[in-house]
């Protein structure tokens, strides 16, 4: 506990009431663990939604304009 860590997160796949990413915990250039997430887009029921056309336009627009294929954050664990 308190080790700092890098998290390199890319997605991996893109469906219709679905994403999932890629995470890597990286320390010293070690990769010290990997993480597939799968992530759901859910109706007030509960059950798998169609993601909206907003939400992918702007999940689209942030990957272009930051032009990363990655996403870098820093945690302390």
């Amino acid at each position: 506990l308190g080790d700092e860590f890098v998290v390199e997160t890319k997605p991996v796949k893109m469906g219709a009431a679905s994403m999932t990413v890629e995470q890597k915990f990286v320390k010293c250039d070690k990769i010290c663990a990997i993480m597939n997430i799968t992530i759901a887009y859910l109706g007030s029921d509960m059950r798998p939604k169609t993601i909206p056309e907003s939400i992918l336009k702007l999940l689209k627009f942030n990957l272009t304009k930051a032009k990363l294929k990655n996403f870098i954050t820093n945690i302390k664990i």
